[in-house]
């Protein structure tokens, strides 16, 4: 009795590669997005105390009450109005630089999608055919 043939493999399931590479993508490039808006943060508070406004903000202007007080681009929670007055024009004298830096990884997001779905579109269709 001649051996029994091995079946062949069954045929991969078609991908709908339009579907499957949009969400690869859009996860990929949000992914990015999101890491460089988290640098644009990072940045920002760093440039703030870099250049020492927030200190001289949290040491000079109310130095019994703000000291330590996490006076930063976000809040002040130092009671004294001045103080916290300058603490907000720190924030506003670099907020153009981090404004910028955010809208550039917001628009990066279209630029990401077109590369990567021509790319996996070309290797989906690749591989299908």
């Amino acid at each position: 009795m001649p051996p029994t043939p091995t079946p062949a493999p069954a045929p991969a399931p078609a991908v709908d590669c339009p579907v499957y590479c949009n969400i690869q993508c859009n996860q990929k490039c949000q992914a990015i997005s999101g890491a460089g808006v988290g640098k644009c943060e990072v940045d920002y508070e760093s440039n703030g105390n870099g250049n020492g406004c927030y200190d001289s903000c949290t040491t000079n202007m109310c130095p019994d009450k703000c000291i330590n007080s996490g006076c930063s681009f976000r809040s002040c929670t130092c009671d004294n109005t001045y103080a916290r007055s300058r603490c907000q024009s720190c924030g506003l004298g670099i907020y153009a630089t981090y404004s910028s830096c955010v809208n550039y990884y917001t628009r990066a997001i279209q630029y990401c999608m077109i590369d990567c779905m021509d790319g996996c579109n070309k290797n989906c269709t690749h591989t299908q055919g």
